[in-house]
């Protein structure tokens, strides 16, 4: 699942310089585009990969902690 979050992040053109996924979490090395506010970036990702998690899962809610 979360390689194709990577996937989707190439086509919006980020750049993954680094990754390791953990068992309950990822750590990332990004490139952002122009100046992209990190916090709001990474609010956008969480969104995006916990509405898809919790699809695949079945599953509601709060999928990541509120600290980034």
């Amino acid at each position: 699942m979360i390689y194709k979050w990577f996937d989707h992040l190439k086509e919006q053109g980020y750049g993954t310089v680094a990754y390791v996924i953990m068992p309950n979490h990822v750590h990332l090395i990004m490139c952002l585009l122009g100046d992209t506010d990190i916090e709001a970036q990474c609010t956008s990702w969480k969104r995006f990969t916990a509405k898809r998690i919790n699809q695949a899962l079945g599953t509601r809610g709060r999928f990541w902690q509120e600290e980034s």
